[in-house]
Order: C-alpha cells, then structure tokens, then sequence
C-alpha cells in the first residue's frame, strides 16, 4: 500500500466523513462502492485487491463451458461475483446469495457498476434445511461477519429465509448443469449448506471455501472434509508462497481459519 493511498483513505473517512467510498484500479478494471469502515472495504480501497492468493487460483481456473454455472455463496459486498463475471462473463450463470439487505444493495449496486447486471442475485441464506432463521449482524467494522449463529459483537439480528443448494438449484431447473465453481464464505454455516447440497457436489469442479474450524460442532469439519472428498474434490492449502496440494486430513486438522481450494480431480488449470 503506498502511502498517498493511506493518506487518500484517511482524508475521505475521517476530514471528508464519508461513508462509502470508491474503490478503483483493481484487479480485471474493477470498481467497487465499499464501506470506509468495514474491513473488506477497506483492504479494497488501500491495496487494490482482497485475498490476492484466492484470485490468482481463480485465474489460472479452466475457462467454464457456456452451459456451466457459478455460485458465490455468502457475497457481501460483491467481490468474487465481480471477479467471478470478469473471469467467465454473461455465457456463465452466476448466482450470488445474501441474506443481509445492506450487503445485498451494495452487491447489485457494485454488479451494475460493473456491467454485471446478468449476474442472479438472491436473499436465501443457504443451510442444511428450508425455513426461517435470524441472520446475527456484526458491527459496521466487519460486514461480512454476519452469520447465522450466535456471533459475539453482533449489534442487532433480522429475519432471513433459509434453504438447501440443491433445493433451490432444483427450483430452477437447474440440476445437471456442470458446476465451474463454488464460492462458500457463511462464516460457520460451511458444513450445513454442504449436508444441503449432497445431490449438487458431484457437479462441482471447484470449490473454494473459508474454513472456520472454531465455529463448527466436534466433528462437523471433519464430516465435511469427507463429503467433499467423496464427491470426488481435492484440497490444497496456501503455503510459501503458492497452493500446494495436501492430504484431506489436513484440512480437517485445522484449528484456525483458513482459506481452501478444491479441484475435481482431472481438471487441469487454464495454461499461462
């Protein structure tokens, strides 16, 4: 981060008082609306990027077939259904899930400003079952930490509708188009909207996945981790420097939270 940007961030937010402010020069000419005090936001606006290791596996990702679909499951802001739209464009069925209603005006707000209006766009917050929850939101600091569960720090909670991924991919016909990728950050609820999409994991050829072992039940991390492994997917953890393959029980081992990839095995990266 150079220091004209930190001198930029800190003169709109704190001498301007601005609420929101206009992420741009990131990565694939993207332009992002961001809240100035929410930490997504702000890694966006200072650096010009967020979770750089995670975009670059997506980059080197096989181009998605015209029938595929995309699923950015936990948007926020609209960060990866952005990336995800500049990577595969319209010929790829992209549906992004958010239950918050700030978080969701800002992702279509941000979907537009990037030409990204064919981009679906839903307020399911996906589970293991269908019905009705109550969606914990975290301090403005921290947009993307909301969740389902009981969350320290949270400030207020609202109602929200919740569903399986096989549930509503079925409702909309949608059950047997190959799935290029799967984006999972619900900050806890990753081994629930996994048990909700038994049928739809055979069709994932990627997954990448915040995995949050100090939210999950005894046991629930490693339920996943053997689910995934059975429909066929691979892991691979960011170590020195690149993503390195790694042994399913490794992922399960974790005691901290870590980004994760996955790869259908016999899917080769896009060539350099």
């Amino acid at each position: 981060m150079s220091l004209r940007r930190q001198l930029d961030y800190l003169w709109q937010r704190f001498a301007l008082r601005r609420d929101h402010l206009m992420a741009d020069g990131l990565p694939l000419g993207l332009t992002l609306r961001v809240p100035a005090r929410d930490d997504v936001g702000r890694r966006l606006f200072k650096y010009r990027v967020h979770e750089a290791p995670v975009l670059d596996w997506l980059q080197a990702l096989p181009a998605p077939s015209s029938v595929a679909l995309a699923l950015d499951v936990g948007a926020n802001l609209g960060w990866y259904a952005t990336v995800l739209h500049r990577l595969a464009g319209d010929a790829l069925g992209l549906h992004a899930f958010e239950p918050d209603p700030d978080n969701r005006a800002l992702l279509e707000e941000n979907l537009a400003l990037n030409d990204a209006g064919s981009v679906t766009v839903s307020p399911l917050a996906l589970s293991d079952h269908a019905g009705e929850s109550r969606l914990n939101r975290y301090r403005a600091i921290n947009r993307g930490k909301h969740s389902l569960l009981p969350l320290d720090g949270a400030v207020d909670s609202i109602p929200v509708t919740t569903a399986t991924l096989d549930d509503y991919l079925a409702g909309r016909g949608e059950t047997d188009s190959r799935i290029w990728l799967l984006k999972l950050d619900v900050e806890g609820l990753e081994p629930a909207v996994i048990r909700g999409a038994t049928s739809t994991l055979s069709r994932v050829d990627a997954l990448v996945m915040e995995y949050s072992p100090m939210y999950y039940e005894v046991g629930a991390g490693a339920a996943m981790v053997s689910a995934l492994t059975a429909a066929g997917l691979r892991p691979s953890l960011y170590e020195g420097g690149r993503w390195a393959p790694c042994a399913p029980g490794d992922i399960a081992a974790l005691t901290v939270q870590r980004d994760t990839t996955w790869r259908r095995q016999g899917v080769s990266p896009r060539p350099g």
